[in-house]
């Protein structure tokens, strides 16, 4: 579908985590997609200066996320994910990954 293909293609930007969100809140058991949401955020949060984290906008605020409220986020979607299905290991692990990568886990 159209996340496989721009996966294909390389692209990691905030689309590919907008379709991942929405399938992984039908379905969290996917692993494929979690991986793809690690690779999207690893890119864009690289400190190598080929990540764009600093031009990623949400679409409800269209401001600007730090690392950390990118992170955030996808603990938000996490919990949303697993008050569908509180076993789902997918989302467990994502959780752990998330916030093993944040600067201030809190």
């Amino acid at each position: 579908g159209l996340l496989m293909g721009r996966r294909a293609e390389g692209l990691k930007d905030d689309q590919q985590l907008k379709v991942s969100a929405q399938l992984l809140q039908a379905n969290p058991d996917i692993s494929t997609l979690w991986n793809i949401r690690k690779e999207v955020l690893l890119h864009i949060t690289s400190p190598d200066g080929k990540g764009d984290v600093e031009n990623l906008e949400t679409e409800e605020s269209k401001r600007v996320l730090s690392k950390d409220d990118l992170l955030r986020k996808e603990l938000e979607l996490t919990q949303q994910c697993l008050m569908t299905n509180p076993k789902s290991y997918g989302a467990w692990h994502h959780r752990t990954w998330s916030l093993q990568q944040m600067d201030k886990p809190d």
